[in-house]
């Protein structure tokens, strides 16, 4: 039997991969062609990752800020409950230099899964006794934020081995679908666990405060056991050597990274984002409960809307990212970002139920672009040395910004009255929305510092879709 092409999974070729090499003439060896997962590892690993991230989706989203409302955290303390996760991705650099000194991706990867639903345990059963007690809430209160802490400690121990595993496991030219397939996967995913949930606490409630509370620790419940689900599909899959650098210190291996200036500066521009997006977006789900009173019911189906037009916008936005690069589909997604905080600023009581899901279902269809350039630059900037440690900067960068954004929302809420413009009077939150905007108009200044060898300009992608633009428009038969 023939061997595949290099670049193919054995189920890709005519039989199974041969790691001897074939005789050149002259009888030297060739290199054997480059082994990667196959067909049913990768469809393993997208159901674990598909999995994992929607659970994780559960334990940091809507669900946990309503549930943390319903106990009576105060607006400082949810911006921690908020930030002590994200200051848990510092921890990627002790799991880089481990990973860098062990080479040993899966027993991390492995660890990580599996370690995270185990932490939400006593959230769970604690919460579950305290429900009905108010005098008891902080305590309640505190075991979330120490237990959910503790396990994004766990987490992001194995980050850096899981992105450098999955950069060699699978091939450059299977990425693209796969993140394509993982990407609407998760959201349809979640959208159905957001609605579901949803409609599920909302319905069967009845007013109840113990029975709503229960209710929510349930979906947590749910979370654990999809998480330990995603840990056993993870359990097949192989491994493969991976390049170590000659030296495994930690400063060696960040003087590695200080050389790649043009990732570091998309690594800048990308913590830019995400403090903007942490000043605002907790706050956003407070303000939504608080002032707008809207159900989760109501933003389970805002999650749909947001799943669909954000999934079917995603090809075009790929291929785009494919023909130009991913820098300019960066470019073309990025108002997006700076809109969101801007559109709440439209919302009332009145209006939110019709509002709310337009703007959703526009800003989700155009951030789908941001998204996957972001994507395409996350895995195609960095350079061969130790990548696991570009990683691990990467996400301590990212959780850096998590960490202030949400600190410092917190505080100017406890500071800053209504915001009133003009006559206009918003509330408190208002001023992290304009916040939020003012740093995403700052995100653009650091993007046009970031360069791609293969990428065009947005101006060109932009004369070219407005030249293609006929053929792009749906056919109908005549």
């Amino acid at each position: 039997m023939s061997k595949p092409e290099p670049g193919q999974t054995p189920e890709e070729g005519t039989g199974p991969a041969d790691e001897t090499g074939d005789l050149a003439p002259g009888g030297t060896v060739e290199a054997p062609p480059r082994s990667y997962w196959t067909a049913r590892e990768e469809r393993l690993a997208l159901q674990s990752w598909v999995l994992g991230a929607t659970a994780r989706g559960i334990f940091v989203g809507s669900f946990v800020i309503y549930y943390l409302k319903e106990l009576g955290i105060s607006d400082r303390l949810l911006g921690l409950a908020t930030a002590l996760p994200s200051l848990a991705t510092l921890a990627q650099f002790a799991g880089s230099v481990w990973l860098e000194r062990t080479a040993n991706r899966r027993r991390l990867v492995v660890g990580r899964f599996l370690l995270q639903p185990i932490c939400w345990v006593p959230v769970v059963v604690i919460g579950w006794q305290l429900a009905g007690q108010p005098a008891r809430y902080p305590l309640a209160i505190y075991t979330l934020i120490f237990c959910s802490s503790l396990g994004a400690l766990c987490l992001h121990l194995g980050n850096p081995a899981w992105d450098s595993w999955f950069a060699d496991a699978v091939s450059d030219r299977r990425k693209g679908a796969f993140f394509g397939t993982f990407g609407i996967l998760t959201r349809v995913l979640m959208g159905a666990v957001g609605i579901g949930g949803g409609l599920l606490v909302d319905r069967l409630s009845g007013g109840s405060p113990v029975l709503y509370q229960r209710l929510l620790l349930s979906l947590f419940a749910v979370a654990i056991l999809m998480s330990v689900v995603s840990w056993q599909r993870i359990l097949p899959l192989r491994d493969f050597p991976m390049e170590r650098p000659a030296r495994t210190d930690l400063r060696s291996l960040l003087r590695m990274v200080i050389h790649e200036r043009n990732y570091l500066r998309f690594l800048g521009m990308y913590a830019c984002y995400a403090f903007a997006n942490g000043l605002f977006t907790t706050f956003a789900v407070a303000w939504f409960e608080e002032d707008l009173r809207l159900s989760l019911t109501f933003l389970g189906w805002l999650s749909v809307v947001s799943t669909v037009c954000f999934a079917g916008t995603s090809r075009f936005w790929g291929e785009l990212a494919t023909r130009f690069g991913g820098r300019p589909t960066v470019w073309l997604g990025y108002p997006s970002g700076v809109l969101l905080p801007l559109s709440y600023f439209l919302y009332t009581r009145e209006n939110v139920f019709w509002l709310a899901p337009l703007t959703t279902a526009v800003l989700s269809a155009w951030s789908a672009g941001f998204v996957v350039g972001v994507n395409t630059l996350w895995y195609t900037l960095p350079g061969p040395k130790a990548r696991s440690m570009q990683f691990a900067v990467a996400y301590g960068l990212l959780g850096i910004a998590g960490t202030l954004a949400p600190l410092l929302a917190g505080s100017l809420t406890g500071h800053l009255g209504a915001l009133r413009l003009a006559g206009w009077e918003g509330s408190r939150y208002h001023w992290l929305f304009l916040f939020g905007a003012v740093a995403q108009g700052v995100t653009g200044l650091m993007l046009a510092r970031v360069r791609e060898s293969r990428g065009r300009s947005a101006r060109l992608v932009l004369a070219w879709l407005w030249k293609h633009r006929r053929e792009m428009l749906p056919r109908h038969k005549a």
